[in-house]
């Protein structure tokens, strides 16, 4: 019983504060800043003490085996962000000749390097037949997530003129023809210099989902970048 005791005494707490400092020892008067230090310099059975306020998450916090019976309690709102947050000072009204002169003054835009963001990882093909992965990077507003910029705004539009339906790889079609069709609209001819144009759809039926890349825009007619599932 004295040995159960005294490894009950050895136990501490650890303190995570937003005033902290990950120099910092991490005790009730100086609070390490972060919960990865926190996790980093936790023993077996320790308790993590992290107090209100946000945290941004850089990376991922990994406890591992050798720090089992670890508690990590949260007091009142202490919050975990993977996210950065954009200074309001830093929009920028675009000067994007791409975007149409009508509208060009109420789009903004923001440097994302001065943030310390050198990349953002690029969109990948979602849907049926797609594994699941991470989701794209997105947008809060007033902690709602803002809709990737589409057209239409809301709903689909059908297809017009089928050029080529594409290699039907579910129907053992294992060719590289890509899918050409038409709009029956002419939105699609202000793309044409635009890079990075996705395809979003139900391609055969309307229970199978697909996004795609977009290879060139020539007028009415798209060209998609790989054959659909279906």
């Amino acid at each position: 019983m004295t040995l159960v005791l005294l490894a009950a005494l050895t136990l501490k707490i650890i303190y995570v504060a937003p005033s902290g400092s990950d120099a910092a020892p991490g005790t009730s008067g100086r609070p390490v800043a972060t919960l990865a230090r926190a996790v980093n310099i936790a023993g077996p059975g320790d308790t993590i003490q992290v107090a209100a306020g946000d945290y941004i998450v850089t990376e991922p916090v990994v406890v591992g085996e050798d720090k089992p019976h670890l508690r990590i309690i949260g007091q009142d709102r202490a919050v975990l962000r993977g996210a950065i947050k954009v200074p309001r000072d830093l929009w920028r009204r675009t000067d994007d000749q791409r975007i149409p002169a009508t509208v060009r003054s109420h789009v903004y835009s923001v440097d994302l390097h001065r943030l310390g963001v050198q990349e953002v990882p690029a969109l990948e093909q979602r849907g049926m037949s797609h594994p699941t992965t991470v989701p794209q990077v997105e947008l809060f507003v007033d902690e709602k997530p803002q809709t990737l910029a589409r057209w239409p705004n809301e709903g689909y539009i059908k297809t017009g003129r089928i050029i080529d339906a594409g290699s039907v790889r579910r129907d053992g079609d294992t060719g590289d023809r890509k899918p050409v069709f038409e709009i029956s609209s002419d939105r699609p001819s202000r793309w044409s210099d635009t890079d990075d144009v996705w395809a979003y759809g139900f391609w055969r039926w309307d229970w199978s989902d697909e996004s795609i890349p977009v290879t060139s825009v020539d007028g009415r007619r798209v060209t998609l970048a790989a054959p659909h599932h279906y």
